[in-house]
């Protein structure tokens, strides 16, 4: 498997864009579901919605970006980004993926119950919260958000109703997972907006050899300043977001049986095996081997 080109050219001005989802015009049933094909597009920037979105990947793998985590996606998984957190998704290079995306006010569309706090969004956002679901860790609430997604794309008797009760359903599941924290994402936007063109370099050159004064000029900060900024929105140095990065990236490629572990070591920028198997095994808990065995890979 060869490296891709680094399409530098490509990088554009990289800023967080909000993102306005039209809930607005639909007043009595704020409800917005769309289908999407994610490519495998370099991430040059990331962008935020007006309203919480919740996905769901029907085929494919790759990475979504949120703020300072990066995560794994493949089929089956579901997705939860609020209104506050900045976000991106990529398919794994060479391959695309098919979602459902759905946006919504939950209060407006489930109206009154005993349980209002139930219906708000703001604290399902954080650097220990779990944006990304797995179909084995977290089955009721995939299973939940796929049957939106099948609702919406082929509505039955009492859709309305159906869309109302899975969205509770679901808000209530959601606020029962762990690393809730309503005021993360507020805080540390205006840092983030200045690392953006660094998150963005990352993402677009991350098989490449990767150096502070190169993240620092984009950034138009000094070395030692730009480290500074870094670690304090970040909570983590360069290197080690980079490293995760990286990490993150190889775990997606893993999922496809064609590539061997050298092939996804090189193409996700170690420069050898055994330094991939180390910092593979340090992140994930396995060993790149045991992890493209393990249930939680396929």
């Amino acid at each position: 498997m060869q490296k891709r080109p680094s399409r530098a050219g490509r990088v554009r001005s990289a800023r967080y864009q909000p993102l306005y989802a039209p809930l607005i015009l639909a007043k009595d049933f704020p409800f917005w579901p769309t289908m999407h094909v994610q490519k495998d597009e370099p991430i040059t920037t990331l962008h935020q919605h007006d309203g919480i979105e919740i996905g769901y990947c029907f085929s494919g793998s790759g990475i979504f970006v949120v703020e300072d985590k990066v995560m794994p996606f493949s089929a089956g998984c579901a997705t939860v980004i609020n209104e506050r957190e900045l976000h991106l998704a990529q398919s794994t290079p060479g391959t695309e993926s098919r979602w459902a995306f759905l946006y919504f006010d939950p209060a407006r569309l489930v109206g009154a119950t005993e349980e209002p706090l139930l219906l708000a969004s703001s604290d399902l956002c954080g650097r220990d919260f779990p944006n990304v679901l797995t179909p084995d860790a977290q089955p009721a609430i995939c299973a939940l958000v796929r049957g939106l997604a099948e609702e919406a794309r082929t509505p039955g008797d009492g859709h309305r109703s159906a869309i109302r009760g899975l969205v509770l359903a679901l808000m209530a599941q959601l606020h029962r997972l762990p690393g809730r924290r309503a005021i993360d994402s507020l805080e540390r936007a205006p840092s983030l907006e200045r690392l953006a063109p660094a998150l963005a370099y990352i993402g677009s050159h991350y098989a490449e050899a990767v150096g502070i004064p190169a993240l620092a000029r984009v950034c138009a900060m000094s070395g030692t300043h730009f480290r500074r900024s870094f670690h304090a929105a970040m909570g983590q140095s360069p290197k080690e977001y980079l490293t995760r990065f990286r990490v993150q990236k190889a775990a997606a490629l893993l999922r496809d049986p064609r590539h061997s572990v050298l092939d996804v070591s090189l193409s996700s920028g170690f420069q050898s095996l055994s330094a991939f198997n180390r910092h593979f095994r340090a992140h994930m808990k396995a060993s790149p081997r045991e992890w493209r065995q393990s249930p939680s890979s396929g």
